[in-house]
């Protein structure tokens, strides 16, 4: 349960740094939008937070010169570092 309620605390703190940001940008930018562009961060850092305590990979999908979709993991166990083959 403690597990829970800190992820739910870090979630709720890094989409409110994300939406202050987002607001103090767009009051920049363009202020009649600044709460706009405020919920737009909030979006973001909801997904970053969530995706990030969720220990998801972010999945990379490269299309090879041949047309052949290839596909990297963040997954160090399937990189062959010493790139000698094995």
């Amino acid at each position: 349960m403690k597990r829970v309620i800190s992820a739910l605390l870090v979630i709720v703190m890094v989409s409110v740094l994300f939406w202050a940001t987002g607001v103090l940008v767009g009051d920049k930018i363009a202020p009649e939008h600044s709460a706009s562009v405020g919920w737009l961060f909030l979006a973001v850092g909801l997904v970053v937070s969530v995706k990030v305590l969720s220990g998801q990979g972010w999945n990379i999908e490269v299309t090879s010169g041949s047309g052949e979709r290839e596909e990297y993991f963040e997954d160090d166990d399937d990189f062959d570092w010493d790139d000698d083959g094995d």
